[in-house]
């Protein structure tokens, strides 16, 4: 298969690339200059390719200032309808777009699944909701299949790479009250769910892109220190964190109790479905 890629140097577009390279497929990237121009040349470039896997977006975990937030729109909400125009524009469409999408959009006061959910009333619920509308003009076209990713798990980069030495020197804890949901994925999961999506052609819309095991950051915390061997007796309080990230700070302090339904129903079989096999694979090669 011919298949594209934007966002190809960050965290899952750099994994997924390298997946798909040794599995032989002809892989290839769009980067953000080809979003700079109108739709007819990426309409162009697009032409031919079997999948799209569209994963730019700036970093949610900053502070939401005005200038940022418009940042954050743009590079998500504005690429994908650019994207999404491209494809119903092209001679010879993709068949199908995954793009990128968040558990953000689900409200953290009950357990979410694709198709039972509440929209979270805040920026980052709105944000992912208009996002996901946005690939929905491409569906005319191809289908598209919204990635609705949980905590991605990686030694390579991403949350867990960022607590490692902290923990590796005892200084690690629990975040706030640490009874915040903590939905996550291994980022091996991840690749191959993705490629499993794009060959399973009645999935489409909303995926929830987590491990079947539901837990709080409090054993996440507990996890990595019996992991690492180290003691983990420091907090973070809450009223740090809203210093350091202001709104954007709930992304950390609150959480969304998500299942993988519609992975599970149709046969996806996780590798790592339990967060102490996947804390142990990615501490051995940390």
């Amino acid at each position: 298969m011919k298949i594209l890629v934007s966002g190809a140097t960050g965290l899952v577009g750099s994994e997924i690339t390298s997946f798909l390279k040794n599995l032989k497929h002809e892989v290839s990237s769009l980067s953000r200059d080809d979003f700079s121009h109108d739709y007819t040349n990426l309409s162009n470039k697009i032409n031919g390719f079997h999948a799209i896997i569209h994963l730019s977006g700036e970093p949610i975990l900053q502070r939401w200032t005005p200038a940022m937030r418009k940042r954050l729109v743009d590079s998500r909400v504005e690429s994908t309808k650019l994207l999404a125009k491209a494809i119903n524009e092209a001679n010879n469409p993709p068949s199908v777009l995954l793009v990128a999408s968040a558990v953000g959009i689900y409200s953290c006061n009950e357990i979410n699944q694709e198709d039972q959910f509440q929209t979270a009333p805040d920026f980052l619920g709105h944000l992912v909701q208009q996002w996901e509308e946005a690939a929905s003009l491409a569906s005319p076209k191809c289908r598209v299949v919204n990635m609705r990713f949980g905590v991605i798990l990686s030694h390579r980069g991403g949350a867990l790479k960022q607590m490692m030495p902290i923990f590796k020197m005892g200084l690690g804890g629990k975040i706030g009250t640490g009874k915040q949901p903590f939905p996550w994925i291994h980022i091996s999961d991840v690749t191959r769910a993705i490629y499993f999506l794009i060959n399973t052609p009645t999935i489409k819309g909303p995926v929830n892109f987590v491990a079947p095991q539901v837990i709080d950051n409090l054993t996440l915390t507990k996890v990595l220190s019996s992991t690492l061997k180290k003691p983990a007796l420091f907090m973070v309080p809450r009223f740090i964190i809203k210093l350091l990230y202001g709104e954007a700070a709930d992304t950390l302090l609150k959480g969304q109790i998500v299942k993988p339904k519609i992975l599970l129903e149709n046969g996806f079989s996780f590798n790592f479905s339990t967060i102490d096999k996947a804390i142990s694979d990615i501490t051995k090669k940390a």
